[in-house]
C-alpha cells in the first residue's frame, strides 16, 4: 500500500513525536530528582543521572558540571542558569564573572594556598585556557575529567613536567570545585610515568 506524500508526513512526525516523549521518560527515570524541570521545562540541578551532564551549553560552550544550575527549555535543551553562568538570559557574549568573585578567590588563595611542591595556576581573565572558542573550534578542557575551564579554576599546566611546561596541556586541581583530577592522574603523588593525553612513558 503506497502512502501520499501528506501521509508520509504526519506518519514520520508522528515517530518523531513519539520517539521524543520516549527519550523524556527514560530521562526522567534516570533523573528524578529533576523530573518536573524535564517534563515541563524549567530549572533543575544537574546530577550525576541528568542527561546533560558533561555536554556542551549550546549558549556559553561550557560543558555542564555536577551541581550546575540550568534551565530545561521548550526544546529540552538544557542551559546554564546560575549567577556566574547566566546563559539563559545571556547571548554567552561578554559575560563575565563580578570583581566581587574574583576577589574572594584570590582571598581564597592566600588563607588556604596550593602545595608548595606542585605549581598550581589559577586562571583569570585573559588566559589562554579561557579563550572562547571560534572557528568550530571547543574551549580548551581538562586532560582527565574532560570538562571546560572556566575563570578561577585551579589547574597544573603540564602535569608531566609542571615546573617547566613544555605543553599547554591542563589538569583541574581544584578541591573548592570538587575536580581532584590530578589525584585522580597521580593518586598519592607516585610520580605518574605517563602522559595523561599521549599515554607515552614519559
Amino acid at each position: 500500500m503506497a502512502f501520499t506524500e501528506k501521509e508520509t508526513g504526519e506518519r514520520d512526525q508522528s515517530q518523531t513525536g513519539f520517539y521524543r516523549s520516549f527519550q523524556r521518560g527514560i530521562a526522567v527515570a534516570m533523573d528524578p530528582l529533576n523530573d518536573d524541570a524535564i517534563r515541563h521545562g524549567g530549572k533543575a540541578v544537574t546530577t550525576l543521572s541528568s542527561h546533560w551532564l558533561h555536554r556542551f551549553c549550546p549558549v556559553c560552550r561550557h560543558t555542564f558540571r555536577l551541581g550546575d544550575e540550568v534551565f530545561i527549555g521548550e526544546d529540552g535543551a538544557a542551559r546554564h542558569c546560575s549567577v556566574l553562568l547566566p546563559c539563559v538570559h545571556s547571548d554567552g557574549i561578554g559575560m563575565e564573572l563580578s570583581k566581587e568573585t574574583s576577589a574572594f578567590f584570590r582571598g581564597l588563595d592566600e588563607t588556604w594556598p596550593p602545595p608548595a611542591d606542585v605549581p598550581i595556576v589559577r586562571l583569570e581573565e585573559g588566559h589562554e585556557l579561557l579563550a572562547p572558542p571560534g572557528a568550530g573550534f571547543r574551549r580548551h578542557t581538562c586532560a582527565v575529567c574532560g570538562h571546560t575551564f572556566r575563570l578561577n579554576d585551579h589547574v597544573i599546566i603540564c602535569p608531566c613536567s609542571p615546573h617547566s611546561p613544555r605543553c599547554i596541556t591542563a589538569i583541574h586541581r581544584d578541591p573548592v570545585h570538587g575536580l581532584h583530577c590530578y589525584e585522580a592522574w597521580n593518586p598519592g603523588a607516585n610520580k605518574q610515568d605517563f602522559c595523561p593525553v599521549t599515554s607515552r612513558k614519559i
